[in-house]
């Protein structure tokens, strides 16, 4: 991804911070920038949502690698759901 689409994305982050997903693509492509630091800061807020669900799961994926300052190794997957209780909603 070029820098100027970098910008593009970084400036659709800050007109809609809470837009988790466009968060989400901004840190995956600056890991595959190399920009590991500021791809685990943007995934800070994602990580430690209290609903995150999948969302949590994937960007504590990303996190990782930047953390190694490495690609993410192999495909996500999201994490498999409990089937709820005979009984329960």
């Amino acid at each position: 991804m070029s820098d100027e689409q970098l910008d593009v994305l970084g400036r659709a982050l800050e007109l809609a911070p809470q837009a988790d997903h466009i968060r989400l693509l901004l840190a995956r492509e600056l890991i595959r920038s190399e920009d590991y630091d500021n791809a685990a800061a943007l995934l800070r807020p994602v990580l430690y949502a209290p609903h995150g669900g999948d969302q949590s799961a994937y960007a504590r994926w990303l996190f990782d690698a930047a953390r190694l300052r490495a690609p993410p190794s192999g495909d996500w997957q999201p994490p498999e759901t409990q089937p709820a209780a005979a009984g329960e909603p």
